[in-house]
């Protein structure tokens, strides 16, 4: 199987106006031919279309013929996290990674999930895809976030860096650097370096998302507001500035338990 173009990505969001669903950890090619790797693609298709058990029960009936196939049980698993059913699917990651112990799939998914309530355990696996892995891009983003969200800020700095240095032309580990920066009460520093990505015209609105979260965490309302109006409608706007003062409050109070309402990319 072939690792190196696998996409699990985690976007962690302020309301419902930026609910974005998790990137599912599909395989295409068929380690036994082209009848399996079809039946996964219909599979897919169906999940895609809201026909999740029967996605479910294909893929189940088509596992119980071919038990040695991780590419079937790591879709199966991803129909699960993608239909919101994380104890399945971390026990199905599980068994993926029994199965097929190298398997960074299986490790890179089942580590998001524990991203969403088991934070410690997502550092954990984060850190020996690290030890590993420790020139990948992906897993060095992702590592800095767990750290990020168990408020080990000044280690998250430091891998966002190496992220950096791994591969410049990426923006997330910049954007995640300057949100790192931020939660550790270096607004100014963090200001001075997403700015830049934010006034890009070809940056995606996650950049000034974050730069506009940064700019209210340090009191700039007005200017944080001018930011948004660039991305939604002024009622939008409004409202999204409002969600953003509320995690701030929040969190300058201690609660930990809201960090999924941080734009981490």
């Amino acid at each position: 199987m072939n690792e190196e173009n696998f996409s699990c990505s985690r976007h962690i969001v302020i309301s419902s106006l930026f609910l974005c669903s998790l990137l599912l950890c599909g395989c295409q090619s068929g380690i036994r031919g082209d009848d399996v790797s079809h039946e996964i693609s219909v599979a897919e298709v169906e999940a895609g279309g809201g026909n999740v058990d029967d996605a479910i029960f294909k893929l189940r009936k088509l596992y119980e013929k071919y038990p040695k196939n991780i590419e079937i049980l790591l879709q199966l698993a991803s129909v699960h996290e993608g239909a919101g059913r994380y104890e399945a699917a971390v026990q199905l990651y599980k068994n993926a990674i029994k199965l097929e112990p190298n398997s960074r799939i299986a490790q890179i998914c089942l580590g998001k999930i524990y991203m969403k309530s088991e934070n410690d355990k997502a550092v954990e696996m984060f850190k020996n895809l690290y030890q590993r892995y420790g020139e990948n891009f992906d897993i060095l983003n992702d590592y800095g976030v767990s750290l990020d969200e168990v408020g080990r800020y000044s280690e998250a700095q430091a891998i966002y860096r190496r992220a950096m240095e791994v591969d410049p032309a990426q923006v997330s580990a910049p954007v995640n650097f300057s949100l790192s920066l931020a939660l550790s009460g270096k607004f100014k520093m963090a200001i001075d370096f997403i700015e830049p990505y934010a006034e890009t015209s070809e940056v995606s609105s996650r950049a000034r998302q974050n730069f506009a979260m940064i700019l209210v965490g340090d009191g700039q309302r007005q200017r944080a507001m001018r930011v948004l109006e660039k991305i939604f409608s002024e009622k939008d706007a409004v409202r999204e500035l409002d969600e953003m003062s509320k995690f701030w409050e929040h969190f300058s109070g201690g609660d930990k338990t809201i960090y999924d309402s941080m734009l981490h990319g």
